[in-house]
């Protein structure tokens, strides 16, 4: 499952076309490969796009933010295990989602860290255990995937060192602005790692 809405207001420009390197793929494309790496199908969450080989499903609550788009996907598959990988991180490994997956067993969800930082949207849950929290805390106004990851019986999954991009710290750099995107540009570089 990749979550893929969003107005994309602070990079001004759709970041699911953007691309790291001239010769990168675009950022959803790229995102969707790692998906297809591990999972039985993709669905992407948010309006559909030139070029990329996918299902596409619209989220039932536009504005309600990652946690509205979750939702969606548990509607959809309700007694499945999600990877649910977000479409701005242009340096996500197979390793880690296939770990992610893995952490899953005996947890409500399973979820990316990175130096103590949890990232949700990087992240397996099972729809099971997790869609009738997720919907109560929505119901209640909450919009955070921070919220529902506090009330879960989470594994925490930290990235690993078996990927250059992770050695580096690399792999969970998620970019909102275009500064975001120049700065991971400038990081890649001074590790030669041009993502292609």
């Amino acid at each position: 499952m990749v979550l893929a809405g969003g107005a994309s207001r602070r990079m001004g420009s759709d970041k699911r076309a953007m691309r790291l390197f001239p010769a990168s793929p675009p950022f959803l494309e790229r995102t969707v490969a790692v998906g297809r790496a591990v999972a039985d199908r993709v669905v992407v969450v948010g309006d559909s796009h030139p070029g990329v080989r996918a299902a596409f499903v619209t989220d039932r609550w536009p504005s309600g933010g990652p946690l509205g788009a979750l939702i969606t996907a548990f509607g959809l598959f309700p007694d499945d295990d999600l990877l649910v990988l977000a479409g701005d991180y242009p340096l996500l490994q197979v390793g880690l989602a296939v770990r992610l997956l893995e952490g899953l067993s005996g947890h409500d969800g399973s979820v990316a860290v990175d130096r103590g930082r949890r990232h949700p949207l990087v992240a397996a849950y099972d729809a099971r255990r997790c869609a009738r929290m997720a919907g109560t805390l929505f119901g209640a106004g909450e919009r955070s995937m921070a919220a529902l990851v506090d009330q879960m019986r989470v594994r925490l999954v930290d990235v690993a060192v078996d990927d250059v991009a992770d050695r580096h710290g690399l792999s969970l750099s998620n970019v909102n602005t275009p500064e975001d995107v120049a700065a991971l540009r400038t990081r890649c570089r001074k590790f030669d790692l041009e993502v292609r």
